[in-house]
């Protein structure tokens, strides 16, 4: 393990799996909630035999009684349906990536487990997560991943070029469970990925594989992050494709002067080990973080010129503008009170402001801004009228124009529907233990529940690219979480995916305990 990377996962695991208790969403359901206590009279300690027993967090966590179903499915980018993971009709090891066509639910394989058994084995590889590439032509399979601190961010990366029907393992002669972050460039012609704290980029055709950075020393990181912006910001993945395929912008971490602290490892070996960290703790030294600019096919490195100290300053945020050689980045200040945003020339590194959001206590980082497709404008988040709101900034000035209104929180921006000039997004204007769906104009003149009045709970949408549909995930403190896949924007239930009807047969035989906030 490599004290210098925290854990980062490559990307968002493919499936959802509840165990012992969608558990505790049984009582406290999807999502952040205010303080709530539990009051009840138990039955006899640890008995389940009495009539109508009391459920108990103890009971829930105690063995797999409340263990759920989830639906791991994902939306195709041209909305031509959702994949599923399933096992092969005929019975055979290993799983099928099937699409479901949303109206009718007719299904066929897009990938077999067939395809993924490499040469000389008679299994085929257990697939931890997946990408695409553009064309569909190739698929990346990320297998015998390996925990780096919370999540499994190391493992093993295939191939699969469908148009030779070969499958082959990227990286070379590297050590098994070395690799992080792998993925295609844009014209799916190269992958990169980050080994050892450098990052590379390997040509699929030659299977050539370039080193993009060198680490002379072990306090410099490339295209990963050090503790501080996995534990503040969840960052994980540092680098990113620009849109010709021809570069890779990438965060560089330097942690020497960083003091360190000391872990005790008891359970690797017989005899414990002491691990230290680069952790700053509060007014201690941090770690100095800069942005490089390297083409694909090696060479040397061209630093963007950020203003300020690079230990005094947290990037958050690093994009490419679309269908430019630009970037845009985050400048966070230490305080966290203070967010530029900047846009650099990836040539030069000459950078230009474009606009700040400050607040006396603090501001929000949000890494996860969306593009309009015409490459001028981006929605912004800010909470600058005290409540957060997303914003339409242009390129050209700066200048944030409101694309929400009202006096709520914003809570996920679920879909841009360019065609009709719409949002869709979540929120909780009456009640902060409710969350629904809501549509407005792109200027926020308007504003419609999509979610049914008669439907209380918490609401979690994912909608198809063309946002057509939805998968949509209800649950409550006393109602395990039950999805289905609806119509958009009438709401209609077109089929159920996941309703954990045991569990709900199972709390209708118990006492459950009254929730007060």
């Amino acid at each position: 393990m490599n004290p210098s990377l925290p854990n980062l996962p490559s990307r968002p695991l493919r499936s959802l799996s509840l165990g012992p208790g969608i558990l505790l969403a049984v009582l406290l359901a999807l999502g952040t909630i205010p303080l709530v206590s539990v009051i009840g009279r138990a039955a006899e300690p640890g008995s389940t035999n009495a009539p109508n027993p009391l459920l108990t967090v103890e009971r829930i966590f105690k063995g797999s009684e409340f263990g759920g179903e989830g639906f791991g499915g994902h939306w195709l980018e041209d909305s031509s349906g959702y994949v599923t993971w399933e096992k092969p009709g005929n019975g055979g090891p290993g799983q099928d990536l099937v699409r479901h066509d949303p109206a009718t639910d007719k299904r066929d394989i897009l990938l077999a487990a067939s395809e993924l058994i490499p040469a000389g084995k008679t299994q085929p590889l257990s697939v931890d997560d997946y990408a695409w590439s553009t064309d569909r032509s190739k698929v990346l399979i990320y297998t015998n991943s390996k925990k780096v601190w919370r999540t499994n961010a190391r493992g093993d990366y295939w191939m699969l070029d469908r148009t030779i029907h070969e499958l082959f393992q990227l990286g070379g002669n590297s050590p098994a469970s070395s690799l992080m972050f792998a993925k295609f460039s844009p014209d799916g012609t190269h992958v990169a990925y980050v080994r050892e704290r450098n990052l590379y980029s390997q040509d699929l055709r030659s299977r050539k594989v370039t080193t993009l950075t060198d680490t002379p020393n072990e306090h410099l990181i490339h295209g990963a992050f050090d503790w501080v912006y996995e534990e503040e910001f969840t960052m994980q993945d540092g680098f990113r494709w620009s849109p010709d395929s021809k570069s890779i912008a990438f965060w560089q971490l330097d942690t020497e002067g960083v003091r360190e602290v000391a872990l005790v490892n008891n359970t690797d070996s017989l005899y414990p080990n002491v691990q230290r960290i680069p952790y700053p703790k509060t007014g201690e030294l941090n770690s100095a973080c800069r942005i490089g600019v390297v083409d694909a096919s090696g060479g040397d490195i061209r630093w963007v010129k950020t203003p300020g100290d690079p230990r005094e300053y947290y990037i958050h945020d690093l994009q490419w503008i679309p269908r430019t050689h630009r970037l845009l980045l985050q400048q966070l200040n230490r305080l966290q009170n203070t967010n530029r945003v900047f846009m650099a020339e990836s040539a030069t590194g000459a950078v230009t402001p474009l606009l700040v959001d400050s607040d006396k206590a603090w501001v929000e980082a949000h890494n996860d801004l969306t593009w309009h497709s015409d490459g001028r404008r981006f929605l912004f988040w800010s909470e600058r009228d005290q409540w957060q709101h997303l914003y339409w900034a242009g390129l050209k000035n700066g200048k944030l124009k409101p694309a929400t209104r009202g006096a709520f929180d914003v809570t996920e921006l679920v879909r841009v529907q360019e065609a009709r000039q719409e949002l869709y997004f979540t929120a909780s204007p009456d009640n902060p233990t409710q969350r629904y769906l809501y549509r407005t104009s792109f200027r926020g003149h308007s504003l419609e529940r999509l979610t049914p009045t008669n439907a209380p709970g918490t609401h979690k949408y994912v909608a198809s690219p063309d946002g057509r549909w939805a998968f949509h995930t209800v649950s409550s403190f006393t109602v395990p979480p039950k999805t289905e896949l609806i119509s958009l924007p009438d709401h209609t239930t077109v089929r159920v995916l996941a309703d954990n009807q045991k569990i709900r047969e199972k709390l209708a035989t118990l006492k459950v305990p009254t929730t007060e906030f």
